[in-house]
């Protein structure tokens, strides 16, 4: 049931009013108040859709109840009754009024108007769109007008992608809070005593929040400034923030360490074949694509995400990208641009050889370069020769050469294997029972990363010896 509120001074004037508007709307609640105190109370204690109201009401000044209609009801749309036409009519819109209704009333107008306003607020779900215009209004035809079970950055998103105009009513376990988007931009959101970007970042982390989809008053200012996806970025940070200090010390996760590298005279560590995720403003999801070829210090050869074609999303020269990938235990990152697209005989991107690299080193153990040759014994006794390039106290990077006229190495994911070395300053060879975390394989060589299943304290202690004895790496 939707409920009317009539804020008009004249007993014979509100007889007409509910009389027209029971003529289509007999199940409407209507509220009746003659004053403008009485009006305030009903606003302030009822839930109200629609506001029918005279311009000048007793105990207040003339567009006095408009102007407190749009700045602190700005979800509720109102229709002023007027006098003499447009005069009055453009004094009541700029006064904060959605639409005006010049005395004396014609019902098939006015409950016209009340249809459209009702619509705009996305209140009736079978109300059709008599707009030719195309408007960018939100309406009940494209949502529903209460949502649950959406993550409300996801809605968001949604809506400046789409360039909507509405008022969003967002409720959560007692707390409520109202955005205000014009064509998709945020322009200003409060809840509780919290305004503009605070308030935002503070309902984004409400949990399970419904959302309302309720009128824009046009006539609501600009407060927010921030772009969507800067203020995203933000909320989800500062509720990593939060639920960070809930946890007990014991289970805090010790930041990792961002570092970066030039990539001026040397080529990326990136293989051909190589899985890499992509990710676009205005794209929550993250797409995945192969790296197919470059040509170092110039550009980089990728495939185009199967979720851009999917979609439809087109993608012009200059569009910006970050690139992550995972090699040797490190999480790489880089902004690239697009130079340009290609579908035939293959959907690529070329993209901008990145001058600078981020990364950031997932192990918790350090880890050290070395040249220590080994023996790999895998089953069947298959027997390989290498040497560890790569070593820490969980775990190694062995490298094996490809020689004619021996095989390959014949190993998968998760194979358990034995490293036989010889540690220097240790006497005698040590075998590490091992298992296989991942393998990278060209002509040339096979790279094995494993990690180690020791058990023996003594041989623990005799890794953790050599390892105090050399530098860590500091680089890739």
């Amino acid at each position: 049931m939707y409920t009317i509120a009539l804020f008009e001074n004249d007993p014979a004037m509100l007889e007409t009013l509910v009389e027209i508007i029971n003529q289509e709307h007999e199940d409407m609640n209507i509220l009746q108040a003659r004053t403008g105190s009485a009006a305030l109370y009903l606003l302030a204690l009822r839930h109200i859709d629609l506001v029918i109201c005279e311009q000048t009401l007793p105990d207040m000044e003339e567009m006095e109840i408009l102007t407190v209609l749009a700045d602190q009801f700005p979800d509720i749309p109102s229709i002023a009754l007027v006098d003499s036409g447009e005069k009055d009519g453009k004094q009541a819109l700029e006064s904060g009024a959605s639409k005006f209704h010049e005395k004396p009333v014609t019902a098939k107008k006015l409950l016209k108007q009340i249809g459209d306003l009702l619509r705009l607020g996305g209140y009736d779900e079978r109300l059709e769109d008599e707009q030719d215009g195309g408007s960018n209004d939100l309406t009940a035809d494209d949502y529903d007008s209460k949502i649950t079970g959406l993550a409300l950055h996801s809605f968001l998103q949604m809506l400046e992608s789409e360039e909507k105009t509405c008022t969003l009513r967002i409720c959560s376990t007692n707390k409520i809070g109202l955005l205000y988007l014009q064509d998709g931009q945020l322009m200003a959101a409060e809840t509780g005593k919290l305004r503009k970007e605070e308030a935002v970042y503070e309902m984004i982390c409400w949990d399970n929040p419904s959302i309302e989809i309720k009128y824009s008053n046009p006539r609501k200012e600009q407060e927010i400034t921030k772009p969507l996806m800067s203020i995203l970025m933000e909320s989800f940070r500062l509720k990593d923030e939060r639920e960070a200090r809930k946890k007990p010390d014991s289970l805090r996760k010790k930041a990792r360490k961002l570092k970066r590298m030039s990539t001026l005279g040397r080529r990326i560590s990136l293989d051909i074949g190589a899985k890499l995720t992509m990710g676009l403003e205005g794209i929550k999801s993250p797409m995945e694509s192969i790296m197919v070829g470059m040509i170092p210090d110039k550009l980089l050869i990728v495939t185009t995400p199967s979720h851009l074609m999917v979609i439809e999303h087109k993608v012009t020269p200059g569009t910006k990208f970050l690139v992550k990938f995972l090699n040797t235990g490190n999480l790489y990152f880089f902004k690239s641009q697009l130079i340009c697209a290609v579908d035939e005989p293959q959907k690529l991107l070329f993209l901008s050889y990145p001058p600078l690299i981020h990364y950031q080193e997932l192990r918790n153990s350090k880890r050290a370069v070395t040249f220590i040759l080994c023996t790999i014994f895998c089953g069947e006794g298959r027997i390989y020769h290498g040497a560890i390039i790569d070593l820490s106290r969980t775990g190694a990077l062995c490298q094996v050469k490809s020689t004619e006229p021996e095989p390959f190495p014949r190993i998968q994911i998760d194979d358990m294997i034995t490293v036989r070395c010889l540690l220097p300053n240790v006497k005698e060879e040590i075998d590490f029972s091992a298992q296989v975390k991942n393998m990278r394989k060209n002509r040339y060589d096979a790279k094995i990363g494993v990690e180690f299943k020791i058990e023996d304290q003594k041989l623990q202690h005799l890794l953790d010896e050599y390892l105090a004895s050399v530098e860590p790496i500091d680089a890739p």
